[in-house]
């Protein structure tokens, strides 16, 4: 039964599917780029769109802090922390798969020993800022955005800040920092003014690239020149001259995607019109390489395939029964 249906594959069958999927294309361009459709807006389009989208235009949440560092290189570990530090975690301490001696590590425990020492100290400066009785350094209108310009370790921290706190000792490139936040200033609703250069520029954006497409359209439908690129490949890394790496990778996909000889592939501020000039498909003897793996995953679908149409068959022929033993022993027939 199995030699029935055993699936096969025949050479054609793969030296066919390898000729077709390794393919190239030989492509002509054209890059039409939204900023050269760019424009002064009026007053009038800014106030409009700003005026639909008020609810958008928030300011980013601030908040004023008191901070203090403390600097592990600034202290002095004595020799009994160090050879405590050693005796601790001297798993930590391994070089070629094996232990470093204490003179061998005594570099690394020292720096270590210093870390120890002004995270205790750190801990102090905690606790002594959060009940009051020490000031800290007064930083207002921290702005809390993920683009914020401040080390990752203190933005990730703050950035859950929603109200007046203290956060424990934060590490900084073996330098601790406690910051105590004492006042929050929830994101609110920007005035005209403040939101005029953001919608200014959403304006000039969007028509830039309204004016693009239609730009476009328009040419798509006549007979437009293009910039012969010469081939393109389906499987290779493809670079088109005027696109970065990515834009050049969604073109050429798009453009073995499509089943029209010319056509258009918009990017985020670019549209790029195409034409098929030449289709190439590999000569025999050209896929042969490639053709093994092609064979193995021909013969796989056709199994799948093959497979799924026989537990059709049988689901139609026979009753499908489910058998419910006393032990908990089920089974399917």
């Amino acid at each position: 039964m199995s030699a029935v249906i055993s699936p096969k594959v025949s050479k054609d069958e793969t030296a066919a599917l390898a000729s077709a999927a390794l393919s190239k294309d030989r492509v002509g361009i054209k890059i039409i780029d939204a900023t050269s459709f760019l424009k002064p807006a009026d007053e009038t389009a800014i106030k409009a769109f700003w005026g639909k989208n008020k609810a958008k235009f928030k300011s980013e949440p601030t908040c004023d802090v008191e901070s203090i560092e403390v600097a592990s290189a600034t202290l002095a570990p004595s020799e009994e922390d160090v050879k405590k530090e050693y005796a601790e975690n001297g798993s930590l301490y391994f070089k070629d798969g094996k232990k470093m001696s204490f003179e061998e590590a005594k570099a690394q425990v020292v720096h270590n020993a210093k870390i120890k020492l002004a995270k205790k100290e750190a801990l102090k400066k905690y606790v002594e800022l959060k009940e009051g009785k020490l000031k800290g350094k007064i930083v207002n209108g921290v702005i809390l955005s993920p683009s914020a310009p401040m080390p990752n370790e203190i933005k990730s921290e703050l950035l859950k800040v929603k109200g007046a706190t203290t956060l424990k000792p934060i590490l900084v490139n073996d330098m601790f920092v406690v910051l105590k936040v004492t006042k929050y200033n929830p994101a609110r609703e920007m005035s005209y003014e403040e939101a005029k250069p953001i919608a200014k520029g959403a304006v000039e954006r969007d028509g830039a690239l309204a004016a693009m497409k239609a730009e476009a359209e328009r040419q798509l439908k006549s007979e437009f020149a293009t910039n012969d690129i010469g081939y393109l490949s389906k499987n290779q890394n493809n670079t088109i001259s005027g696109l970065a790496p990515q834009e050049s990778a969604e073109v050429a996909a798009s453009i073995f995607q499509s089943k029209d000889a010319k056509g258009v592939v918009y990017l985020q501020s670019k549209a790029v019109l195409f034409k098929v000039l030449e289709q190439k498909l590999l000569e025999n003897g050209q896929s042969e390489g490639s053709e093994q793996a092609f064979a193995k995953m021909l013969l796989g679908t056709k199994a799948s395939l093959v497979n799924q149409s026989v537990l059709e068959y049988l689901k139609n022929r026979y009753e499908v029964k489910l058998f419910i033993s006393l032990d908990g022993n089920n089974e399917q027939k």
